[in-house]
């Protein structure tokens, strides 16, 4: 039960974080590490936070340097350079998003409104 509790962070991600950002090019050495992100985590930050858009860009400059934006809404951004970074680091970074965000006091949980008729959504 420990070992999820450190990942408890992955499925708040998207209370704090509206939007997130991914530039990299996947054929430089540069973005390995984003790039197996991508490739290991991107299902399973999605499906925890099915709100929360996240577009991944593939630049074909190999001039370009990976980089990771947060838009945690109400103007706010963050932007890191996350070329060389290993896997662990860029993981390391969305948590700190996530924290950053909550420290912010911003919470874009929202009710949800109960659109459907009893009958469609009633299990009984």
């Amino acid at each position: 039960a420990s070992g999820n509790r450190g990942m408890a962070w992955k499925a708040l991600l998207s209370t704090t974080v509206k939007e997130m950002r991914i530039f990299l090019n996947s054929t430089q050495p540069g973005s390995e590490g984003v790039k197996n992100l991508i490739i290991n985590h991107y299902p399973s930050l999605k499906m925890m936070n099915p709100s929360m858009q996240i577009l991944i860009r593939d630049k074909a400059d190999d001039n370009f340097e990976a980089v990771i934006e947060a838009d945690y809404g109400k103007g706010i951004n963050s932007t890191v350079n996350v070329n060389f970074m290993t896997e662990r680091e860029v993981m390391e970074l969305l948590k700190r998003f996530q924290k950053d965000g909550a420290d912010l006091g911003l919470d874009h949980n929202e009710p949800i409104q109960d659109v459907l008729p009893h009958r469609l959504v009633d299990p009984n």
